[in-house]
């Protein structure tokens, strides 16, 4: 597979294709490989759905191989009929798209992240958002996974108002006080894995986070019960497209046991920020795009 990829990725870029259908596990790595990680995981995870990717600018939609299939018809196809059924939904899906994912070219989603150093301004933004009302997604970054142990604290904290403004910011100052205020209103919360937050905010800051209207996590898990899908990181690629934007950060957020202090504060602040930046506003888009799916409200 290795060795075979850069003819693969040759002939998409001579082919420019607006579809790609991934047949099987050897396909989702060959092109995913370089795209999302070097081992993406079985063809189980992939199958199914319709990524935007930003490189190439064209739908990728895995699914099944063909013998696989084949097999179960000639074996097994009064036993387990489903395959067959979601691999031709699979293809109808895929083969329904019409135009580029990105007609425009794609989104640079890192521009629309503005990072705040000055706690005075990042207050008087916070404030602002929370007098206008709305919903907000927001997320932190911390030195341990577990707020238990003595000295655990928060690093910096992104906050994205109705999805048209997204900042990032260190947590101190007049933007601490600004955030709790902005927390413990009712302005509504959404958020992705929210237990980690408002449990990290009771227990260093004594914050009762109030009204959370949605949690990105379980509503992937609702929409599609899959494992090792509910992750925001896997849901921005597959529902925007987004490669693995925690790389420079990644290795300083890993420490030696949930009870044991990370490296986070060893890494570039500005990066640091970006990422928590860029968190809080996929936890609204992608949020809002399984509200849309479920029939919720939007809140």
């Amino acid at each position: 597979i290795d060795y075979g990829r850069p003819n693969v990725l040759a002939a998409i870029r001579e082919l420019d294709p607006v579809v790609i259908v991934l047949l099987g596990g050897v396909a989702v790595r060959s092109v995913l490989g370089p795209i999302w990680k070097d081992d993406p995981g079985g063809i189980e995870q992939w199958a199914g759905w319709r990524i935007p990717c930003h490189k190439p600018n064209a739908w990728i939609c895995p699914t099944y191989h063909p013998s696989y299939i084949g097999r179960l018809e000639t074996e097994k196809s009064r036993e387990n009929p489903v395959p067959q059924m979601f691999f031709k939904r699979h293809l109808e899906a895929a083969l329904s798209l019409g135009g580029r994912p990105w007609p425009e070219g794609p989104p640079n989603f890192a521009e629309q992240v503005e990072i705040v150093l000055d706690d005075a301004q990042a207050a008087r933004t916070l404030r602002k958002m929370r007098e206008r009302g709305g919903p907000v997604a927001w997320d932190i970054e911390t030195d341990f996974l577990k707020p238990d142990t003595v000295g655990a604290s928060i690093v910096c904290c992104s906050v994205c108002w109705q999805g048209k403004k997204t900042i990032a910011y260190p947590w101190f100052g007049e933007a601490r006080k600004a955030t709790i205020e902005l927390l413990e209103s009712a302005v509504p919360k959404r958020g992705w894995n929210s237990k980690f937050e408002h449990r990290y905010l009771q227990a260093v800051e004594g914050v009762e986070v109030r009204n959370w209207v949605w949690d990105g996590m379980l509503a992937a898990h609702s929409l599609d019960n899959r494992s090792e899908i509910t992750g925001l990181k896997f849901q921005a690629f597959v529902q925007l497209g987004v490669p693995p934007y925690n790389t420079k950060v990644e290795p300083y957020l890993k420490s030696g046991g949930s009870n044991e202090r990370n490296r986070i504060r060893e890494a570039n602040l500005r990066e640091l920020m970006l990422y928590c930046g860029l968190d809080a506003l996929f936890e609204y888009k992608v949020g809002s795009m399984q509200m849309e799916l479920m029939g919720a409200s939007s809140c």
